[in-house]
Formats: C-alpha cells, structure tokens, sequence
C-alpha cells in the first residue's frame, strides 16, 4: 500500500472531498491511480470527509469556558490598571517623533518669527523716516525755489513792463 504523501496535492485533496472513486472520469481515474490505490483513496475520502463534519460540529457546539472568559477579561482590566503616572507621562513625551523635539521646533518656529517680524517692522520704520526726510528735503528744496522763482519774478515783471512800454512806444 502507498504512504499518502506529506504536502498532499491540492487537486486530489478536491477530488477527494468532492467525488467518491466509481464517480471519477476516466482521465481522472488514471490520475489518480498514478498517486494511491483505489483502498486508500476511499479510506483518505472518508478520513477527510469525516474530519470536515466533526470540525464542523464542533465549532457549532463548542464555545470558551466562561470562567476563562472572565478570568482573560480580569487580566486585561488589571494590566489596565497598572500603567503609573510616570509611565503614562513617559508616553506622551516619548512618541515616534518625541513631544519635546516638536515643542522645541515650535518654540525656534515661534522666535525665528518674532525675530523676523522685528526686523521687517525696523525696516519699515527706517524707510519711513528715510521716505520722510526725503519728502522735507524735497519741499524745503520746492520752498526755497519758489521764493526766489517769486523774487526773480517780482524783479522782472518790473524791468518786463518796461521792456514791453519802450517796445510799444518803438513800434508805434
């Protein structure tokens, strides 16, 4: 008789399961007859078969102990309750990326931008007071012009008026 062998062959483990010997084709049959006997595929048929209805009935039938479900429910309730407040702080500080380290790259996030904020508002107020002066620089510059543009008028429009009469009294 043939020793069935270790890692059985899924197709003859489904023939086996799905038809008895006498319902085999004939390719089938041959197949067959190349890896067990007739005796041993009906014995494997009806070894399989009957293991596939106790597991069956068994797991229809069988359920946990509830002792063992409270004692397991017991257990997890006191690890629960066993964690400290050190370990509990511990593990808020010490994540993949630690608590300190993103607080740490706040806080540096948090002074790069005050210091960038004083520095832009210093530049704005230089080019303010800079803009300023500029400005009264400009103006004072506008004043002075246009007194003396006022004088230098004022001397002219005189000699002017005279230029114009001696040139009206040259003409007629």
């Amino acid at each position: 008789m043939k020793k069935l062998p270790e890692n059985l062959d899924p197709a003859l483990e489904q023939l086996l399961l799905e038809k008895a010997f006498q319902d085999l084709s004939l390719t089938e049959r041959t197949w067959v007859a190349e890896q067990l006997s007739v005796e041993q595929y009906r014995i494997f048929r009806k070894l399989l078969l009957e293991t596939k209805q106790a597991f069956r009935a068994q797991a229809k039938t069988e359920f946990p102990d509830p002792a063992i479900k409270a004692h397991l429910q017991n257990r997890l309730r006191g690890q629960r309750k066993s964690v400290s407040w050190s370990e509990k702080l511990r593990a808020v500080f010490y994540h993949p990326i630690p608590t300190w380290k993103v607080a740490l790259a706040f806080m540096a996030l948090l002074l790069g931008f005050t210091f960038y904020q004083a520095k832009v508002q210093a530049s704005y107020k230089e080019n303010f007071y800079v803009q300023h002066a500029k400005e009264l620089k400009i103006q004072r510059a506008a004043m002075q012009e246009d007194s003396l543009a006022q004088q230098t008028y004022q001397g002219r429009s005189i000699g002017a008026e005279e230029e114009l009469k001696k040139l009206f009294i040259s003409v007629n």
